[in-house]
């Protein structure tokens, strides 16, 4: 049985599962010092969320599980005259 994955915009109600998911593939500087309560990220989701540069994107299985996270900034640079550019973190 094959099972599909949707793409969506994160909502609050993500959080957890999106915390989850960052902390299981903390490797090097980052192993260890990762909060261990969700709730610490609420301000950091909420200025990404609310901010015009950034989107934060969840796969969601056929149970709507939180199964992967997409985080992409747009920035601006010299390159293309100032266009915005994107950069991308994925994470399963």
């Amino acid at each position: 049985m094959t099972s599909k994955i949707r793409i969506v915009r994160a909502e609050p109600g993500h959080l957890r599962e999106i915390v989850a998911i960052i902390n299981v593939g903390a490797t090097s500087v980052r192993q260890g010092r990762e909060f261990a309560e969700w709730q610490d990220y609420q301000p950091a989701f909420e200025a990404l969320v609310t901010a015009p540069e950034a989107d934060i994107y969840v796969a969601l299985n056929d149970a709507d599980e939180v199964v992967g996270t997409y985080q992409i900034h747009f920035l601006k640079g010299i390159a293309f005259k100032g266009a915005r550019a994107p950069q991308s973190k994925v994470c399963t």
